[in-house]
């Protein structure tokens, strides 16, 4: 079994009470992993943080896609439908890098393309949701808040490898 170190094992147990705050806990361990993966030099280490990474996007879509998209499109004004549709096709993209990934060798230049991919497709996704959707969201699904959030926490952590 790999060994985890403590500061990450305690971001990991970390739950809020608040879908939002959910979902941004979740950028910042991407984040987080995303820095780690950059900091490290050896092989087998970056193995383990790359299918870290994308086991907590998968996650994070799973959350995101059945509940807190669904609940913010039913509140939401025109623009805001449009930026739920704009965020499925960040995922759908998220998605197919993932796939690709898994299906290369992390020694392969086409992996390193398509990880710095995923890498800028990701943040920018996440940046775009904390200054357009989850501001927003946050008035609108206010009455439905607490409801949103056990849902999603319906929708169990996963195992790392790292």
């Amino acid at each position: 079994m790999a060994r985890r170190d403590d500061a990450n094992d305690d971001e990991t147990r970390h739950h809020p009470d608040d879908a939002i705050e959910m979902l941004k806990a979740d950028h910042q361990r991407v984040r987080a992993l995303f820095q780690q993966y950059e900091a490290t030099a050896a092989p087998d280490r970056k193995q383990q943080i790359a299918e870290d990474v994308l086991t907590v996007l998968e996650h994070h879509t799973s959350r995101e896609e059945t509940v807190f998209y669904s609940a913010f499109a039913v509140e939401a004004d025109e623009a805001g439908v449009m930026r739920v549709g704009e965020a499925f096709r960040d995922h759908q993209l998220c998605t197919v890098l993932i796939e690709d990934l898994r299906d290369l060798a992390p020694d392969d230049a086409a992996f390193a393309r398509r990880w710095h991919a995923l890498r800028h497709s990701v943040e920018q996704h996440m940046d775009a949701e904390e200054r357009e959707i989850f501001p927003q969201a946050a008035q609108l699904l206010a009455a439905e808040m607490a409801e949103i959030t056990a849902a999603m926490q319906e929708i169990h952590e996963p195992s790392l490898v790292s």
